[in-house]
């Protein structure tokens, strides 16, 4: 691939599309800079409520609080084993946790939040020099609109919280932890289909499929399937 400079590859979908993984493998493989948009909203949740002791209603009320996500204690390094810090600490598994998570989607609906999110994502963009692929909600249709290669990934809400359920099992040091968080796959099913229609129906940039967007279900397709028909798209528009 020629040497693009501040290009981007949009990818966009609902939860558990799949987005996640294939994002991370296309960047390893293709030698690309991975950004994952939905770790700055855990990030912003996990510092504002676990760190700052806020309620959502305070976030909502007083977008004052923007001081207190300090950009220079935030770090982003997607590695192996680390994603993202905040004053030198990893702080991966505390915000994938269930409760961030949630949180995550509701704040993202916050102009200030949303806004200050972009600006972190667009500047990411703009200190490299090639092709960054990013994951996420909005990426082709309002961070970078002009991305000239923008895919859609979705899946049936059951494939999806059976993959999440994998996921959190994966993370998990036991089943018995998962029970103790009440985690089951009816009520993951649930919560999918609340952030799906939360997403999709959200004031600020809801969930869709840009128009210019490649459309893949990803419900009855391999990851190595998904993974050959996105490279072959990506090779063939760079």
């Amino acid at each position: 691939m020629k040497n693009h400079i501040n290009e981007i590859i949009a990818i966009d979908g609902p939860a558990g599309s799949g987005k996640s993984s294939l994002t991370k493998k296309l960047a390893d493989d293709l030698g690309l800079f991975h950004i994952d948009s939905g770790a700055f909203y855990r990030t912003c949740a996990y510092i504002l409520t676990s760190l700052h002791g806020l309620s959502l209603e305070q976030i909502k009320s007083d977008d004052k609080n923007i001081q207190k996500l300090n950009i220079h204690s935030i770090s982003y390094k997607p590695g192996p084993d680390v994603l993202m810090l905040i004053d030198q600490k990893i702080v991966d598994r505390d915000i994938r946790k269930p409760e961030i998570s949630q949180l995550a989607s509701q704040i993202s609906q916050i102009a200030w939040i949303r806004n200050w999110v972009n600006l972190q994502l667009r500047n990411l963009v703009s200190l490299r020099n090639g092709i960054s692929v990013m994951e996420g909600r909005d990426i082709g249709t309002v961070i970078f609109p002009y991305s000239k290669c923008k895919f859609f990934l979705t899946a049936s809400i059951e494939v999806r919280a059976r993959r999440r359920l994998k996921e959190l099992e994966e993370m998990s040091s036991s089943l018995q932890s998962l029970a103790q968080l009440d985690l089951s796959y009816e009520k993951i099913f649930e919560e999918i289909k609340k952030r799906d229609h939360a997403d999709e129906n959200r004031p600020i940039a809801p969930l869709k499929k840009a128009d210019d967007a490649i459309e893949v279900d990803t419900s009855n397709k391999s990851f190595e399937e998904v993974l050959v028909f996105l490279k072959e798209q990506i090779l063939r528009i760079f």
